[in-house]
């Protein structure tokens, strides 16, 4: 699974995809909201909404766990979070199919904007065609 905002013009592609039995199956864009504290910073902790504007892609995303990181020489700052959490919603194949989460393992890399599954758990609601 790869879902990101992207880097740089997305306005005619996106990098999402999902690859299930082998097969890439492409996703529209996504808009991942994370929440705000008090302060209007960003809550990286609380839980996330992740969708795909086909709606082929929605996901709540359960934090357990943040590795914040601040590297400062100066000449150089690398401020990063990396959240670890569950997955926990629903994606659309291409042909229709529906692929439900739950408890999906992922690594999500702020600064990377990918996730990268660590582990499949997950059933689904109506059989993949082989």
């Amino acid at each position: 699974m790869i879902i990101g905002y992207g880097f740089g013009d997305n306005s005619t592609h996106s990098e999402n995809a999902i690859f299930y039995d082998g097969i890439m199956h492409k996703l529209d864009r996504v808009t991942i909201n994370i929440p705000l504290d008090e302060n209007g910073e960003y809550d990286y902790l609380n839980e996330w909404n992740i969708y795909s504007n086909d709606g082929r892609f929605e996901m709540k995303f359960k934090p357990i766990l943040n590795r914040k990181s601040l590297t400062d020489i100066k000449l150089l700052i690398s401020d990063q979070n990396q959240v670890f959490g569950k997955f926990n919603g629903k994606i659309i194949l291409d042909d229709g199919s529906e692929i439900i989460l739950k408890d999906f393992n992922i690594d999500y890399s702020m600064k990377q904007t990918s996730i990268i599954a660590h582990q499949l758990g997950f059933s689904y609601s109506k059989p993949y065609p082989h």
